[in-house]
């Protein structure tokens, strides 16, 4: 496998499957695996954001932790309707995924992962209509 053409939907794909598989009666494996899909579910959109700025519009991006801020106020600044939508669910998904990574209690995991897994495919669904404009 080639990772420099890695496919980012597919951790989108894990994402729904992680979520698929929190039937588990252990609370703990459970939480586990709905945090992991939120957090998987983010990194999907943001890579492939990240991506479309670099390779589509030629941005030029740093490779530390202020690029996740600077992807989403790339498109929430924009003048296009559709990149500031993209924006605006990219920073709620990135508030989701802060959530299930860094706090200890997490309030209503499975409608916070369907959610953050909703907010990924409509980004990636516009991101592609983007690319084809």
């Amino acid at each position: 496998m080639n990772l420099s053409n890695f496919n980012w939907e597919e951790y989108l794909s894990l994402a729904i499957e992680l979520e698929s598989q929190s039937k588990d009666p252990n609370q703990t494996i459970k939480h586990a695996r709905l945090r992991s899909s939120i957090s998987r579910a983010y990194y999907s959109a943001f890579c492939i954001c990240r991506n479309y700025l670099k390779h589509k519009e030629g941005k030029k991006l740093p490779k530390d932790q202020s690029i996740h801020k600077i992807v989403i106020e790339d498109f929430l600044n924009s003048n296009d309707i559709t990149k500031r939508e993209i924006g605006d669910f990219l920073k709620k998904l990135r508030q989701q995924r802060n959530k299930a990574d860094y706090d200890d209690t997490f309030s209503n995991p499975e409608k916070t992962t369907s959610y953050s897994i909703l907010l990924a495919s409509d980004i990636i669904e516009k991101i592609k209509l983007l690319y084809h404009l």
